[in-house]
């Protein structure tokens, strides 16, 4: 299998490349080699060199340019039996008193998968929404008492991309 991935330099996307199914069968893209989501050329530059991918992780978060992106690639994708898995968040079934953008953006890629993932095309669409994930910015900025580590997240993402070569596994949420 070969897999692409957005944010493949830090936290889970970094775990992901590194696991040993993974390790010499990727190509990956972030801000550090010359691809930002939130730029529409680099989206179909992102695009046409995942051709010849079986997999592609959507994990880059950059407000709402991550499900653009999912759209995007979708639309190229849907006639072919390859997987999309877009990282999303519980943040997204947490009430907030105040309006939290990032919640809001991880609620319009979920409704995206779930829409995509509902149509009856060759192509999976799934959504892993995970909980605390020990990112180095999550456990310096929120510390928080319980968490996923980012190897453990990128053994989680593997496992459901076996599963839908079985199954279709729409959205499963993992919490610490």
């Amino acid at each position: 299998m070969k897999y692409a991935i957005t944010g493949h330099t830090s936290g889970i996307g970094r775990a992901f490349c590194n696991s040993q199914d993974v390790k010499e069968n990727y190509i990956g893209f972030s801000r550090s080699n010359g691809y930002d989501i939130s730029n529409a050329k680099d989206r179909k530059r992102i695009i046409a060199e995942s051709a010849d991918c079986d997999v592609f992780i959507n994990n880059a978060y950059c407000l709402h340019y991550q499900t653009d992106l999912l759209y995007e690639l979708y639309k190229v994708w849907h006639k072919s039996t390859k997987i999309i898995i877009n990282i999303g968040s519980d943040a997204t079934d947490r009430i907030n008193e105040q309006p939290f953008p990032y919640a809001i953006h991880k609620s319009a890629l979920e409704a995206a998968s779930l829409q995509l993932g509902n149509t009856g095309s060759q192509c999976k669409v799934s959504l892993i929404k995970f909980g605390w994930v020990g990112t180095k910015k999550i456990l310096r900025d929120v510390n928080p008492k319980k968490f996923i580590t980012v190897s453990k997240s990128a053994d989680i993402i593997l496992q459901i991309i076996k599963l839908n070569k079985i199954h279709n596994v729409r959205v499963i949420t993992v919490l610490p």
